[in-house]
C-alpha cells in the first residue's frame, strides 16, 4: 500500500536521500550545500501550527504553494511524485 505524503514531506524525504548520497560521494560538499539550500527554501515555505502541511504564508492562493510545486518538479520521474503537484 502506498503512503500518501504531502508535497512538503515528499521534498524533505528526497532532500534527505540526496544528503545521504552526498555523505558517500567525493563531490559531497557541493551536494550538501545544495541540500541545505533546498531544505531552507522548503522551511521558508512551510506551514505554521494548525495549518495544512503544504500551506505557505508567501503564496496564499494555492496549495501546495507554487514554490514547493516548482521544487517538487525536479523529482517528477520519482514513483512517489504526484501529478497534481505539477506547477
Amino acid at each position: 500500500m502506498a503512503i500518501d505524503l504531502t508535497l512538503t514531506e515528499f521534498l524533505i524525504a528526497r532532500i534527505t536521500e540526496r544528503r545521504r548520497t552526498a555523505l558517500r560521494n567525493e563531490a559531497g560538499s557541493r551536494l550538501m550545500t545544495e541540500c541545505d539550500a533546498l531544505r531552507r527554501i522548503v522551511e521558508l515555505h512551510s506551514a505554521g501550527p494548525g495549518q495544512h502541511p503544504d500551506f505557505c504564508g508567501h503564496d496564499l492562493w494555492k496549495l501546495p504553494c507554487p514554490t514547493l510545486r516548482h521544487l517538487g518538479s525536479i523529482y517528477f520521474a520519482h514513483p512517489g511524485y504526484q501529478s497534481e503537484w505539477a506547477p
